[in-house]
């Protein structure tokens, strides 16, 4: 298994929200097996985000944790590891074997859903389009309308 340190990325808050965009189309598309490769992505954005003192980054987990997650094959885990404490998320799975996630973050009038091949790549790819289109409304990005206290994980909370 491939361990990955993240550096930070130097992009502009418009070249992350692409980042995202792509990351959202990519893991829909994505087949089964994959969902690690997608996923470490999404955590290596979210922990470059443009603005380092944004209070989107003080939710994610530690990368050592995220690693074992994946290593365990957790993979709905990880994803949901990923997820704001203050947004709201829900994942489906069809008989067939398609899944469906939806993700709606605070400050949007509507959710996005997403198509995907398993439940992890549904709620990385929502998530990656939730991010992406609330991101012009954040700090360094935009207005002041998101508090750190909602976006924080609890002190001393586990992943489980």
């Amino acid at each position: 298994m491939t361990r990955t340190a993240y550096a930070a990325l130097t992009m502009t808050p418009g070249e992350w929200r692409l980042r995202l965009a792509q990351l959202c189309q990519e893991s829909a598309n994505a087949a089964c097996g994959q969902e690690d490769a997608y996923l470490r992505l999404g955590h290596g954005l979210l922990a470059s985000l443009p603005a380092a003192s944004h209070p989107l980054s003080a939710h994610l987990p530690p990368l050592a944790r995220f690693e074992a997650l994946l290593a365990a094959g957790a993979h709905d885990s990880a994803a949901m590891a990923l997820v704001p404490e203050g947004g709201s998320y829900m994942v489906s799975r069809a008989c067939e074997g398609g899944s469906m996630a939806t993700v709606m973050l605070p400050g949007m009038d509507e959710e996005v859903t997403i198509q995907a091949h398993s439940p992890a790549l549904a709620l990385i790819s929502a998530l990656a389009a939730a991010l992406a289109s609330r991101a012009s409304a954040w700090p360094a990005m935009g207005t002041n309308d998101v508090t750190g206290e909602m976006w924080a994980r609890p002190e001393g909370v586990m992943l489980h």
